[in-house]
């Protein structure tokens, strides 16, 4: 009866063992797969919002480069137009130099 108990005993306590290390192995697993997912999400946001910090610096720099398109065309018709004004007032000095010069 004493070596049955005994070795029951030890049974129990070995069984417990393997069932706690188990546990505890299935846990060590569900902790190392969280993490693996955390940081998954984690990366995977960082690259999200660089990706939108990116869109939004080529947005920004289009908007930009727009706006120079528009000025410099704004500018170029400007001194398009201004050379057209000078060269007519041009035109209609010497049309008014030579009537003075055919009328004495």
């Amino acid at each position: 009866k004493f070596l049955k108990d005994v070795s029951e005993g030890c049974f129990t306590k070995v069984k417990d063992s393997l069932l706690s290390a188990q546990k505890s192995l299935e846990n060590s697993e569900k902790f190392l797969k969280d993490v693996s997912e955390g940081c998954f999400t984690k990366v995977k946001d960082s690259l999200l919002s660089a990706q939108k910090s990116l869109e939004n610096s080529e947005k920004f720099l289009k908007d930009v480069s727009g706006c120079l398109d528009q000025e410099f065309t704004k500018e170029t018709v400007d001194k398009e137009t201004l050379n057209k004004e000078t060269s007519d007032k041009e035109t209609l000095n010497k049309e008014t130099s030579d009537k003075e010069t055919v009328e004495p």
